[in-house]
């Protein structure tokens, strides 16, 4: 680490004695090399700030919703928390998204943080697909909640997290209390005559997002405090009850003859609500189907057969082919809200290699555990085998510590169900502060026309005492750096 340090103190040094040549010995004008002189420092100020203390960032999308993040807000993310990443692209357009040269770039490095990733933090981390186009840098942003820290092994159950305790048994994960996520309620109003006034009813009411299911019945996201507010509405609320996606079957699936047609075969599925389904020969298809589906397709006049198909697996990588690309829970034998026992790997964890252990951990030995090292990585996940610069492994030691994030608004949420595990070396920084919010994407228009959010300004992302210490010690910074703006343009002044 310190060799690198060493290499950006002389690069600093020799910059800065070349400025000092240049603007002593070039015959300009004194007000332009003051000018210039300004403009280095802030520019090496803003630098040093954005790279390793803190950077601004804007929320696009509402993962972190309802209470959390808010789409629209600008928020700090402390890169000094669990360390800061020195800038590895050398070349590319500021504030330019991805637009950069990569062929030029400084090797990982991290400076010591002074707390570690911790169960039920709000972090920032570059996007873990991403890196099979792009440098670690330059990949998206995505902020999360920590779920589950590593070496800790978790099973999901009805879309609740629960944690393997040291005598064996699972304790249910408990959320801060100012933690608030949205969840999936299944909804029938009465009487409502035209679909659309109803949707919008809900909207009124508290829903986030609002799906038809059948007449006067709908699938809906919102709070538990919203969900609780309906119930309690007899006037206009039938029935409300928590609805989680149950455990899939899969089943091999005939059509009769009379339906032939792969269009409406295919129709007919998505009728059904069956959302994975591979097409096998003739008229018959793989399908994954939980009970009632199950039930429904052998009373259906249309299928011929059904049988059961053993439960499978497979590799999960971000390099998949086919029409669609399966999620990570769906590779191993899960959906959004189920989930099998499942270890998240950790710095010294050890496993075999077998067909198992890589349709889990394939991708982070493939795309994130070797980056570093630029191994020449093999993985046959038909054989289960793993070749390592051209060596058979028959056990693997992970080199650094990885994380399951996931966004406060669940069913609407890319995260570590969707791409697995977030590793260590793509953690950006801690989401600490909310400095302003507004409904549209431009700030300015907002402004003016009184969109602004001013009950988020300033406002702490985590209710604890290190946020507030966060807030205290980007205060003070700010203070800092304006009296030492100050002190320098008097002193400048007093010389001339």
């Amino acid at each position: 680490m310190y060799p690198y340090l060493t290499l950006f103190a002389v690069i600093s040094l020799f910059a800065g004695l070349a400025f000092v040549a240049f603007t002593n010995y070039l015959s300009i004008h004194s007000n332009i090399r003051a000018f210039l002189r300004e403009f280095l420092y802030m520019f090496t100020t803003t630098y040093v700030i954005i790279g390793l203390i803190f950077r601004l960032s804007f929320i696009p999308t509402g993962s972190m919703e309802p209470e959390t993040i808010k789409v629209g807000d600008k928020v700090v993310i402390w890169k000094m928390a669990y360390g800061a990443r020195i800038p590895e692209t050398l070349l590319q357009i500021p504030f330019a998204e991805k637009k950069y040269y990569k062929g030029l770039k400084l090797p990982y490095l991290r400076l010591p943080g002074y707390t570690k990733p911790k169960q039920n933090d709000i972090f920032i981390f570059n996007s873990p697909y991403e890196v099979v186009e792009h440098n670690r840098d330059m990949a998206q942003p995505f902020v999360k909640r920590l779920r589950v820290g590593p070496l800790q092994t978790f099973k999901r159950i009805n879309g609740r997290i629960f944690i393997k305790q040291k005598d064996g048994s699972f304790l249910l994960q408990m959320l801060p209390a100012h933690a608030i996520l949205n969840q999936k309620y299944l909804i029938e109003l009465k009487g409502f005559r035209f679909m659309n006034k109803a949707i919008s009813h809900l909207k009124k009411l508290g829903a986030y997002e609002v799906t038809t299911i059948g007449e006067n019945t709908f699938l809906i996201t919102t709070t538990k405090a919203v969900a609780r507010k309906l119930k309690h509405n007899k006037t206009e609320v039938e029935s409300i009850e928590p609805y989680y996606v149950p455990p899939v079957r899969s089943f091999r699936v005939t059509f009769k003859d009379t339906l032939r047609d792969k269009a409406t075969q295919m129709s007919y599925f998505g009728v059904e609500q069956l959302k994975v389904y591979t097409w096998e020969k003739n008229n018959t298809y793989s399908v994954q189907a939980n009970k009632a589906q199950f039930e429904a397709l052998k009373q259906s006049p249309y299928i011929e057969n059904i049988v059961t198909i053993a439960k499978k697996t497979r590799y999960f990588d971000y390099e998949q082919e086919g029409d669609r690309h399966l999620s990570f829970v769906e590779c191993i034998g899960g959906n959004e809200d189920q989930l099998p026992e499942i270890t998240v790997p950790g710095k010294t964890l050890t496993i075999p290699i077998n067909k198992e252990t890589l349709n889990i951990y394939g991708h982070v030995i493939k795309w994130h555990d070797n980056a570093h090292n630029n191994d020449k990585i093999e993985i046959d996940p038909v054989e289960g085998t793993l070749t390592i610069n051209g060596k058979k492994q028959d056990h693997y030691t992970f080199k650094q510590d990885y994380y399951w994030g996931e966004g406060d608004n669940q069913p609407h949420s890319a995260d570590s169900r969707s791409w697995g595990f977030v590793p260590h070396n793509l953690v950006i920084g801690k989401a600490t502060l909310v400095v302003a919010s507004n409904k549209n994407s431009y700030f300015l228009i907002d402004l003016l026309t009184f969109r602004i959010r001013w009950n988020r300004i300033l406002k702490p992302i985590n209710t604890d005492t290190i946020s507030a210490m966060h807030l205290q010690l980007l205060l003070l910074l700010v203070i800092l750096l304006s009296i030492g703006l100050f002190v320098m343009r008097r002193r400048r002044k007093h010389d001339a």
